[in-house]
């Protein structure tokens, strides 16, 4: 194919060498483009950011042909005696089977495809080329794939993942681990039912279902974990099992505007940071009586939140943990408090009284700021570290201070 460049590019320099530059110029008039109209240099069109079009995904082809060639180097080393194309049954039942290890190469893994194979501790997914030469990576787990697999430890999911069928870690009793990617969208029915050793799960964003009983059973579950069911907007109740020992993670149902109702295990210890916020809908929760902290932003703009029982072992309410909550009319701090942190009740502009506690050595700046029905506020005379316009100046605030045999006397 005959190369052009523009009359502007050649300039003087067109009339040197009149052999080489014959081939050239070759060709008809209406062959050559008119760059000298356009002002660009020929070439490939350039997207907005100046680099070629297309060059971003060939080079996330081409990393994704190095990890394939990566893997399979893998493979070769690993010695797998055994890799799944994507058949039903396709090991089910080797209880003897002498194999710890598999990999898989296919876009499916079939139904009961290692269902009971009680000898397999690890599974590795490995990307492959289809007929067309395409890239290809496991989608779907089928159901029931890894029933039973008692010695499977941890499985790590790989990104193009988008369904987990149903049952299909069914009684996975060693199984402390599982990293669920950001592509997922489905967990069905008793996916994790009985997976006994598993201590946390992260829920990714992506995730749109979670099936009947997916986490039943699992005993040894200590951690709703970091933005597990953030802005799941459907979400309109939820009753947590008494399998959770610990905590109600980072995030855990920002967002989810329509929750109207929780039910809290007596398991749980602490409400981390954000769990709640912008859960518009909720109108009241009572705290499991063995919480002793309430994170950063733990119940903020929860506007329909009314009342809210808090645990005798609570020991500190974070920053803004109920700032903006206008629907809030009264609340009762515990003896076992000992701080309020900065702007905690901030907005709360229908509590009209508060009382804190002879427990409490510290109250934040601004954290009753803006609680504009506030008008009885009774502190104890033991506190002394009490932040800037902690409170409104329109509320008349009444000092008192414990005696012995619990007797109090109220003084201004």
């Amino acid at each position: 194919m005959p190369v052009t460049r523009s009359a502007s590019k050649l300039g003087k320099g067109a009339d040197k060498g009149k052999g080489k530059e014959n081939a050239v110029s070759k060709g008809s008039a209406k062959d050559k483009p008119n760059n000298s109209i356009t002002g660009r240099k020929q070439g490939r069109p350039k997207g907005k950011t100046g680099r070629p079009k297309g060059s971003s995904s060939k080079k996330l082809v081409d990393q994704l042909t190095q990890r394939v060639k990566e893997l399979e180097e893998q493979l070769k080393e690993k010695e797998y005696t055994v890799v799944h194309t994507g058949a039903d049954e396709e090991f089910m039942n080797q209880r003897n089977w002498p194999q710890s290890t598999a990999a898989v190469r296919c876009e499916v893994i079939g139904k009961s495809a290692f269902e009971g194979c009680a000898n397999l501790d690890s599974i590795t997914f490995l990307p492959f080329y289809d007929k067309h030469h395409r890239l290809g990576t496991v989608k779907k787990i089928g159901g029931n794939a890894f029933k039973g697999c008692t010695s499977l430890t941890s499985v790590k999911l790989p990104n193009s993942l988008t369904e987990i069928g149903n049952g299909a870690f069914y009684e996975c009793s060693s199984l402390k681990s599982i990293e669920l990617p950001d592509s997922l969208e489905t967990i069905a029915d008793r996916a994790f039912y009985g997976c006994s050793s598993l201590k946390s799960v992260k829920i990714p964003d992506s995730l749109e279902t979670i099936g009947w009983a997916a986490f039943n059973r699992c005993t040894s579950l200590e951690t709703i974990g970091w933005a597990a069911f953030n802005r799941c907007t459907s979400l309109k109740s939820i009753e947590i099992s008494d399998s959770v020992k610990a905590t109600i993670g980072p995030s855990a149902f920002q967002r989810c505007v329509s929750l109207k109702s929780i039910t809290l295990p007596d398991s749980v210890t602490t409400i981390e940071d954000y769990a709640f916020w912008g859960c518009t809908s909720l109108k009241s929760i009572k705290l499991p009586n063995l919480v002793k902290t309430i994170g950063d932003g733990g119940f903020t703009a929860c506007h329909s939140l009314e009342s809210i029982t808090l645990s005798n072992s609570l020991t500190s309410i974070g920053s803004h943990a109920f700032s903006g909550c206008d629907s809030l009319t009264s609340v009762v701090i515990p003896g076992s408090v000992t701080s309020i942190g900065y702007i905690a009740f901030k907005g709360c502009s229908s509590l009209v009284s508060i009382k804190i506690p002879d427990s409490v050595k510290k109250i934040g700046d601004k954290a009753f700021k803006r609680c504009t029905s506030l008008k009885s506020i009774i502190l104890p005379e033991s506190l002394m570290d009490i932040g800037s316009d902690a409170f409104p100046d329109n509320a008349d605030i009444i000092r008192y201070r414990y005696q012995r045999r619990g007797k109090k006397r109220k003084h201004n």
